[in-house]
């Protein structure tokens, strides 16, 4: 494994490049790519463009943090377990979340998951969740997120992983809610479309930006000769673009 910068140097342990503030709260999303932006293989899932060295990094990032949020699509669509070390936040508007979902029927009784939602929710697939799940309201025609993330810090969870979907992340970003984002770029091409029903769809749908494009920092960048790892935070000023020349 070699950092290329800020320095160039190799290196033995890939997580502590990912560090955490000592104080407040912290959002870091993490997603992988692939080199032409796509977030999903032929299947619809991300596993299929991941590397062993992105999942070992997926796994390192979910064993440091204090809980975990994902959109209720990709908890479903991925097949999320419950977490080894970490609390799972589900993001929902509607509410129906199957209780045979391994994320719900496998949870242990002192580390149920959360379920984020709003008071127009589904009442009787809440009702279904009774005992398997924490329900956190937090807005109503629609998931508040800084309500939401003020929720999980108020349970003591600062140390926040977004692991998508697409559209909580721009719903994410474009509230300015984002602290970090950690991109890996493996080394697959979607191309223009799949053969199969799915379509190549990036890492970010949905939600515009408030004044696009954002800027960000550039922290780190490594690899492995596969894989490259990227870290971002939010820009302390803007770059100059080529249209500001």
């Amino acid at each position: 494994m070699q950092l290329a910068y800020p320095r160039n140097e190799p290196i033995d342990n890939l997580a502590q490049h990912y560090p955490w503030p000592i104080n407040g709260r912290w959002v870091r999303a993490s997603m992988v790519s692939t080199v032409d932006g796509s977030g999903v293989g032929p299947d619809s899932r991300s596993g299929s463009i991941s590397t062993p060295a992105d999942f070992e990094l997926f796994k390192a990032l979910r064993n440091d943090c204090d809980v975990i949020i994902v959109g209720a699509g990709t908890a479903r669509g991925e097949n999320y377990n419950p977490p080894r070390s970490a609390r799972l936040a589900v993001v929902t508007r509607s509410g129906q979340l199957n209780p045979a979902l391994p994320f719900i029927s496998a949870a242990s009784g002192n580390a149920l998951p959360l379920v984020l939602t709003c008071d127009e929710a589904d009442s009787s697939a809440l009702a279904a969740l009774a005992g398997q799940a924490e329900i956190v309201f937090c807005g109503i025609g629609s998931v508040d997120l800084p309500r939401a993330l003020a929720e999980l810090q108020q349970r003591g969870m600062r140390r926040m992983v977004v692991e998508g979907g697409p559209q909580l992340l721009a719903d994410l970003f474009a509230e300015d809610l984002v602290d970090e984002l950690d991109l890996q770029i493996t080394p697959f091409l979607a191309g223009g479309s799949y053969t199969t029903p799915h379509t190549p769809g990036r890492i970010l749908s949905g939600a515009a930006l408030p004044s696009p494009p954002a800027h960000l920092t550039l922290e780190h960048v490594i690899t492995d000769g596969a894989t490259l790892f990227l870290r971002y935070t939010r820009a302390s000023a803007p770059h100059t673009t080529r249209s500001d020349d």
